[in-house]
């Protein structure tokens, strides 16, 4: 996973060692900076997108820095899409600091709830792959920034995810700007962990719709299970699992032939 946009890195004041180790990517080790410095980068009025959850991880000093500004500044107020609630150290920070707009996800803070409450943020709730879905229609306007935490990147330029993936692929792709956060407390054994196929990206990315424009880029067994959705409801199951659960059904839903090359193309695609 490779940042579209232009990139900046969050991690000023570490050593040139831990740097070559976390940063093994020369040009982009050439802008690593401060979280203030970071924070500096937003307007009033951008997009701004990141992934994580408050049990599994996100970024957290580029919001602390982001939230010191808005304090100080005044007038600075921002869109923040998360699918997932954040902590406190986000959602409480840039709320008391006046600096939310709308909340696009899920909420996570009471600060945050508060303020939806009395009508200071606008809040578009957003479950698991609906956030990403909507955002690349352009239902949110374009994502100006996307801050994402991870654990270090690769000599290619690819980001290596901390313990939360979630959007981050989505976010990559379609933010105009990415600021990566590296979290040091992360270790990069993590590298070894990310899911990878015989050949390609490292996170493989999911259709959600049989007219996702990213067709065919997702497995065949996704598909097929779309596909049969009508067979899992006579049996009390849900879309997702209808693949694992129901297989033996697809052949009467879709025409041997149309299985066949569904199939055949899930082998290509996906050979383990």
């Amino acid at each position: 996973m490779a940042p579209r946009g232009e990139t900046s890195i969050l991690g000023g004041g570490i050593s040139l060692k831990e740097e070559e180790r976390r940063i093994r990517h020369e040009g982009l080790r050439a802008r690593i900076s401060t979280a203030e410095e970071a924070a500096r980068f937003f307007r009033d009025g951008m997009v701004v997108a990141t992934s994580g959850t408050a049990q599994s991880g996100y970024p957290r000093a580029v919001f602390a820095a982001l939230a010191e500004r808005m304090k100080s500044g005044g007038g600075l107020r921002v869109d923040l899409l998360c699918t997932g609630p954040l902590g406190p150290e986000v959602e409480d920070a840039l709320a008391e600091a006046g600096g939310i707009r709308r909340r696009i996800g899920t909420l996570g803070s009471k600060s945050l709830r508060r303020a939806v409450n009395r009508g200071e943020v606008g809040f578009l709730e957003g479950k698991t792959g609906k956030v990403t879905h909507y955002a690349r229609r352009g239902y949110y306007g374009n994502i100006d920034v996307a801050v994402v935490e991870v654990a270090g990147v690769n000599e290619k330029g690819e980001v290596l995810p901390g313990t939360c993936v979630y959007d981050i692929p989505d976010w990559l792709e379609l933010a105009s700007a990415v600021i990566l956060e590296v979290n040091l407390r992360r270790p990069l054994a993590l590298e070894g962990l990310v899911a990878r196929a015989a050949s390609g990206p490292e996170v493989t990315l999911l259709g959600f719709s049989p007219h996702d424009e990213r067709l065919p880029a997702y497995t065949a067994a996704y598909a097929l299970s779309l596909s049969v959705v009508e067979a899992v409801k006579r049996h009390g199951g849900r879309a997702y699992t209808t693949g694992r659960y129901f297989a033996a059904e697809a052949g009467h839903v879709l025409g041997r032939e149309r299985l066949a090359k569904l199939q055949a193309f899930k082998r290509d695609a996906d050979p383990l």
